[in-house]
């Protein structure tokens, strides 16, 4: 097969996005198997030929400071040389995050067998204050067309895969596939000594479902552990602790020195339930058990040590705080816990575990099965 994969992130590799990241890792595994790989940044005007390591231009680019509009006449510039790029190579499959519709895009479409990867409610995302009205309104008179056209999907959780079915009105071809995490490239863990337990939280700012108002109130109950908030300003607070936004090695050296990390926690103010955030992935890439408000798809069946805790009642500061002093000392007596999360995590969520299942929708698709 080659294959198209259409996002709306930066394609920036000296500073990748988680995103970008993500993207990186899976489709390295679809070329190491033979397939040919083409990734496509609507945002950046850019693409990369994943086997060549090679990155081209195509378009223009906007930053998080454009207007909407600005962006949007962006995106159509683009996805129209986008379109041309596409005739000029033997794809055979389109792969695409759910982006910004415009025409160009549904013409390829229409074309060429298209998978869309749905990684949030759309619905929901899109009212946050991280959006414009203007991007608002768009997506609500337009936002469904991609999802009616596509092949098929891939879903991070069924509680998406009941959704978007309920809202196109049919039940698609598709796979539920959780995040994953590139766990065969292992870093050295720094295991846990005697010193004062630091706990990171670390979220994109301007997302109220994140939830960092209920981990200040969680932090009051809890004055002997130190939390760490990265990738949002704010003043320090008795044992909190504001970072701001981080490069990849302060981060990872932030993921390092901490011991615990922390998931989204009002994910109800999205009205949802279920999720499977990248961050949580990656503490426990670096060892570390995580706690959230969520249902974790991959940890709803799991029998092993608990790397994952659901907290029964987040909108209730002293009980939250009761539960996570538990989940505290139950890994603080075992000896060396790092090296033994990450191995517990890694047959759960390692991406070739996860990419088997997406080429094997690949297949299905692309031989019209």
């Amino acid at each position: 097969m080659n294959i198209a994969y259409f996002i709306e992130s930066e394609i920036n590799l000296d500073k990748p996005s988680s995103v970008l990241k993500k993207v990186m890792r899976q489709t390295k595994i679809w070329s190491d198997v033979g397939h040919g790989v083409w990734i496509f940044s609507l945002r950046s005007g850019n693409y990369l030929n994943v086997n060549k390591c090679e990155l081209h231009r195509f378009g223009l680019s906007y930053t998080v400071k454009s207007s909407a509009l600005n962006k949007l006449f962006i995106i159509y510039y683009n996805s129209y040389y986008l379109s041309k790029c596409i005739k000029e190579l033997p794809i055979t499959l389109i792969y695409t995050r759910l982006i910004t519709y415009t025409p160009f895009l549904e013409v390829m479409i229409r074309k060429i067998p298209t998978i869309v990867e749905i990684n949030s409610y759309d619905r929901k995302e899109y009212s946050g204050a991280a959006y414009s009205r203007y991007t608002r309104i768009y997506a609500a008179f337009l936002g469904n067309r991609i999802k009616k056209l596509a092949s098929a999907f891939v879903f991070v959780t069924n509680e998406l895969a009941e959704l978007i079915c309920k809202e196109i009105n049919t039940i698609p071809n598709y796979k539920v596939i959780a995040n994953g995490y590139a766990f065969d490239n292992s870093i050295a863990v720094r295991e846990y000594g005697n010193s004062h337990i630091s706990l990171i939280f670390v979220v994109s700012p301007g997302q109220p479902w994140q939830g960092v108002d209920r981990l200040c109130e969680i932090a009051q109950n809890l004055p002997a552990y130190n939390f760490h908030i990265v990738g949002e300003s704010g003043v320090n607070t008795g044992n909190v602790f504001y970072h701001g936004y981080q490069t990849s090695d302060v981060l990872s050296d932030l993921l390092s020195s901490a011991q615990f990390g922390i998931g989204t926690l009002a994910l109800d103010r999205k009205e949802m339930i279920e999720a499977c955030p990248l961050k949580s992935r990656e503490y426990l890439f670096h060892g570390l058990p995580c706690f959230g408000s969520y249902i974790d798809p991959d940890f709803v069946a799991h029998q092993g040590l608990p790397i994952y805790m659901q907290l029964s009642n987040v909108q209730d500061a002293y009980t939250s705080a009761q539960e996570i002093r538990e989940f505290v000392e139950f890994w603080s007596e075992i000896k060396s816990y790092k090296s033994e999360v990450r191995r517990e995590a890694a047959a759960i969520l390692d991406d070739n575990v996860k990419e088997k299942l997406r080429l094997q929708l690949f297949s299905e698709i692309s031989t019209g099965k």
